[in-house]
Order: C-alpha cells, then sequence, then structure tokens
C-alpha cells in the first residue's frame, strides 16, 4: 500500500490540528482474527516559521507506524 491522504482523516477524535494537509502512507495490512494491523511508515512535510528569518519553511518528516483496527470500532 502507498497512498496520499489527508491528515485530518488520520487525527484521532479530539487532537491539535498540525500544519500538514496530507502525508503519504506506504505498508501492509494484514489480517489477525477479526482484526487487522498495519505496518509501515508515514512521511511528508510541514510548514513552520524558520527561527532564524521568520520566512515560512518547510520540513520533511517519516516516522514508523503500527496501527491496529478493530472491527466493528469506529
Amino acid at each position: 500500500m502507498d497512498l496520499a491522504v489527508s491528515v485530518r482523516t488520520l487525527q484521532p477524535v479530539g487532537a491539535r490540528d498540525i500544519p500538514i494537509d496530507e502525508a503519504r502512507v506506504k505498508g501492509t495490512m494484514t489480517r489477525i482474527g477479526d482484526d487487522c494491523l498495519f505496518l509501515g511508515c508515514i512521511g511528508g512535510a510541514y510548514e513552520h516559521q524558520c527561527d532564524r528569518c521568520l520566512e515560512p519553511a518547510q520540513m520533511a518528516f517519516e516516522i514508523e507506524v503500527a496501527w491496529s483496527f478493530c472491527e466493528g470500532v469506529p
């Protein structure tokens, strides 16, 4: 799996907004009984103000993730 997704679809309910519109999600989904396990990484770039010149700047990121999905749980 390799998808570009809206960050709002990944954020948990009640989480603070972050300065990222879209992220790239890569990994594999494995069924474990009635549930699923996703192992992969999420990456992209966020925009923030440069500490030195105060101009807009982008910082790339990529982190490994392990997400479990339970059938019937929103």
